[in-house]
């Protein structure tokens, strides 16, 4: 037991820090946005994102969105748009 807690604490050591399961997310997150260029980070704003092989970031294609649901697979659910409502900021109106 003592050598499988010796041999995953070296690998742990060696993943970079946004690839550690055990540290938290918000670790995760901030590391992973301190080594993608600006570069990269342009790059995945679009809905089909090329990979960053560096970074062992694979290439995806996430035409999903949480007005329609899954689109461009053939049928899509559409939801009340919840950007616009929530964007009034009054509850009475919403309702």
């Amino acid at each position: 037991m003592a050598a499988f807690l010796i041999l995953s604490t070296a690998f742990s050591q060696t993943q970079p820090l946004y690839r550690q399961t055990n540290a938290s997310l918000d670790t995760r997150v901030n590391a992973l946005l301190k080594v993608l260029t600006l570069a990269d980070k342009i790059s995945l704003l679009g809905n089909n994102s090329p990979a960053i092989d560096r970074l062992k970031i694979p290439n995806y294609n996430r035409w999903t969105e949480g007005l329609h649901g899954v689109a461009r697979a053939s049928e899509a659910t559409i939801f009340p748009q919840a950007i616009g409502m929530a964007a009034a900021f009054n509850p009475d109106l919403l309702k």
